[in-house]
């Protein structure tokens, strides 16, 4: 591990222990330069847990997930092991687990995709879910495009 080698060579090394990416990203923005490394580390842990994730996938095969079937082909939206949406549209899913989740509320929504995901989906993605935020909810909602390159999920969603 990096740690254990960084370790040996002399260098002090804290680790925040995440479950995905997303959680590492929320917590650095709590990282503060003139902090000591115990604030940071406590602002950080604090922090890791302030977005909400939803992650878009393709189905490779015909699945059962819980009672609901997924068929081959299909799109699909999970939430903290939850189905959220299936469909054959992988925008019009995503919308549709937005609005079931009530994430309009949040100041910051982005979008980390992958190779399966074709750039200009999320585009369109990030312009409805904007136009959306203003028409339906009354709220100034920023929604930021990433290339994530993740293997698994087609799109990562972290509302913030």
């Amino acid at each position: 591990m990096a740690a254990e080698e960084a370790e040996k060579k002399g260098k002090k090394v804290f680790i925040l222990p995440t479950t995905g990416i997303i959680q590492g990203i929320t917590a650095m923005y709590s990282y503060m330069d003139r902090a000591s490394i115990k604030d940071n580390i406590s602002a950080m842990g604090e922090s890791m847990n302030m977005a909400e994730v939803v992650k878009l996938y393709k189905s490779g095969r015909d699945a059962s997930f819980g009672s609901m079937k997924i068929e081959k082909g299909k799109w699909f939206t999970v939430k903290d092991q939850q189905i959220l949406s299936t469909g054959d549209k992988a925008v019009e899913i995503v919308i549709a687990a937005l609005e079931k989740m009530g994430l309009f509320d949040k100041a910051l929504i982005s979008l980390y995709y992958n190779d399966e995901f074709d750039p200009d989906w999320a585009e369109e993605l990030a312009e409805r879910i904007t136009a959306l935020g203003l028409s339906k909810f009354d709220t100034d909602l920023s929604v930021e495009c990433y290339y994530g390159g993740q293997k698994n999920e087609t799109l990562i969603l972290s509302a913030e």
